[in-house]
């Protein structure tokens, strides 16, 4: 095709339906990416935790809960309620 042709309409439809797809897919990964960051940044700072906890040689039911949370959530593999649990825990040790 030469710069001075156009696209027909049928053409023009098919691109501008892969561009909007195309769209909607980076929209979609970008927030995938930014709830994994996250999900990242809450198992950091629960690993942070229990390290904190097993310097001061307390290594109780809180430290457990930071542990297997930790774990789970770094992993992706939270199930319903682990994120609220693991908030209130570090609000609890201000971390």
């Amino acid at each position: 095709m030469s710069n001075d042709e156009t696209l027909s309409k049928k053409e023009m439809d098919f691109w501008t339906g892969a561009a909007e797809a195309d769209t909607q897919a980076v929209v979609q990964r970008n927030a995938q990416v930014a709830q994994n960051q996250k999900l990242k940044d809450l198992a950091d700072r629960l690993m942070k935790l229990h390290h904190d906890l097993e310097n001061r040689n307390d290594r109780g039911a809180d430290w457990s809960y930071a542990r297997a949370l930790e774990d789970s959530i770094g992993a992706y593999q939270q199930v319903a309620g682990d994120v609220e649990v693991a908030e209130a825990l570090l609000k609890k040790y201000h971390f």
